[in-house]
């Protein structure tokens, strides 16, 4: 017996080599980790951050001609090496993700420094490969930094992350790699997949605006529910409807981008849409990964509202230096730190405090905003009761989601039912409602959780929900009062506000 399992240990590496997906061996994943290669191809970004977890390294690339390496820090990533797959493994995530958002006061100073940039940690294709855990950010440090110190954050000198400038760093690309490799060549079935992939996302739009069912030939159905964490044929029930009730859709897509990472392909891009009543403006994000036949299809997609994409600065005559200062050629490249500023103690490691901040789950799609029809089209009238009726009743079920998630204590299930800009209390946001509600739910049962008397009313941007809240728990803890959501909607609508006040 003991043979057996020596023998089995022996060829473990081999028989992985083996039996990996081929998608996953041409993205550079091994039993050791991911090599992403940053290279320049049509569509590849105008603007990159990748982080090298073996060297301990950040590189920046921007696209002047061609994409190029212009700057590089050390950093620190997590104390266990491989790629994080449940909470708490103290791993740092390997994969494409995108920046979130800017955090800049209430942080723990030894911990995270001045500042903090959340990413997309996990993403739809993370969720699909079902890992877990949460809070995954770039931030400062208030001490030396010390290699592999994080619990599976990016670490960096204060002084560092100061270079970047936040407004022109929300939305872009990092790619999180054991090692990053550049200065090379991708093969030209690559480029002519990325060329592809680009122009399947033209058609996407275009089966989506002639409100065709081939839009949903797009989507590979089982992997779609799996990681967007509701059922596509909900999705699909949806758009059917919009199909038959609005009389016409204009979907347009505008500086499409193609990323590769671990075993899947990102495509994003500027997005416009328009329909009788409805205009709404944003960023896209459709994640790809090959079916059982091998053919690419899309397993997620994330809607980030308002946000134009801050990646094509460079392809419009501009340059956009690591300062993030608009200027039509870019400054010197910033210097990367000398070797003595890593201090002689970089060679111990330093317990560091669990983080209680989460990468939320996308933003809701669009919000209403009053639309003409194109021009000399002549559009007939549509029943707005009808509509609004079955809006409040999608409404109402989506609350009674929420308190069912809020009632079995399901964190994942409950922080789904959030924006990613969320704000709960007008203090909270959604990392801090996560490490709330975990911390909360460690220690005490949710006894009662009941919603009276809701009311659903339509707002300038999607929908407030008002309802009488009776709260209790197995702490003793209760309370009345009344809660207030205000929706937004994407595939599914979501909270972007949460108020609470206590009746006396």
């Amino acid at each position: 017996m003991a043979k057996t399992i020596k023998t089995f240990f022996l060829f473990l590496p081999i028989w992985m080599a083996l039996f990996l997906p081929s998608s996953a061996r041409a993205a550079g994943m091994t039993g050791g980790g991911w090599q992403a290669v940053v290279a320049d191809y049509p569509h590849s970004p105008a603007f990159l951050l990748a982080v090298d977890k073996k060297e301990q390294l950040l590189s920046v690339f921007e696209r002047g001609s061609p994409l190029a390496k212009v700057a590089e820090y050390f950093c620190t990533t997590g104390q266990n090496e491989g790629d994080k797959l449940v909470e708490g493994d103290m791993k740092t995530p390997e994969g494409i993700y995108f920046v979130v958002s800017h955090i800049k006061s209430g942080l723990d100073y030894a911990l995270y420094g001045n500042e903090a940039y959340p990413l997309n940690y996990p993403n739809p294709v993370d969720r699909l490969r079902r890992k877990t855990g949460y809070g995954i950010w770039i931030h400062g440090k208030g001490v030396p930094l010390v290699p592999f110190d994080s619990n599976g954050c990016v670490g960096m000198q204060n002084r560092d992350l100061a270079t970047f400038v936040p407004r022109h760093l929300i939305g872009h690309p990092v790619a999180l790699a054991l090692n990053v490799l550049h200065d090379r060549e991708i093969s030209s079935e690559k480029k002519a997949l990325a060329q592809d992939l680009a122009a399947r996302v033209e058609d996407w739009a275009r089966a989506w605006s002639e409100r065709s069912p081939r839009l949903f030939d797009f989507y590979d159905p089982d992997a779609y529910s799996l990681a967007q964490g509701h059922k596509f044929s909900r999705f699909k029930a949806q758009k059917e409807h919009l199909f038959k009730t609005l009389p016409w859709i204009e979907t347009t897509v505008r500086d499409i981008r193609v990323l590769e990472g671990p075993g899947y392909w990102i495509t994003w891009f500027n997005q416009d849409y328009r329909s009788p009543g409805i205009r709404s403006a944003g960023t896209r994000r459709l994640y790809w990964q090959p079916d059982a036949s091998g053919r690419l299809r899309i397993v997620g997609m994330e809607w980030v509202k308002d946000l134009r994409s801050p990646l094509l600065y460079a392809d419009e005559g501009y340059k956009t230096p690591v300062s993030g200062v608009m200027q039509a050629s870019a400054p010197p490249p910033p210097s990367a730190p000398a070797l003595a500023d890593i201090p002689a103690a970089a060679t111990a490691k330093a317990p560091v405090q669990a983080m209680n901040a989460a990468a939320p789950p996308s933003a809701p799609d669009p919000s209403p905003t009053p639309s003409a029809p194109p021009a000399g089209q002549n559009v007939p009238l549509i029943r707005r009761d009808e509509a609004d009726r079955q809006t409040t009743q999608e409404a109402l079920e989506f609350v009674k989601h929420w308190q069912a998630a809020w009632l079995g204590q399901d964190l994942q299930a409950y922080m789904a039912c959030y924006a990613e800009n969320a704000v709960q209390d007008r203090r909270r946001g959604a990392g801090e409602i996560a490490g709330h509600k975990r911390a909360l739910w460690g220690k005490t049962r949710v006894l009662k959780a009941d919603l009276q008397d809701i009311r659903i009313d339509p707002t300038s941007r999607g929908l407030k929900a008002v309802m009488r809240q009776e709260y209790a728990d197995s702490s003793g803890y209760a309370d009345v009062g009344t809660k207030t959501l205000r929706l937004e909607f994407d595939q599914n609508w979501r909270i972007v506000r949460e108020e609470w006040r206590p009746m006396r």
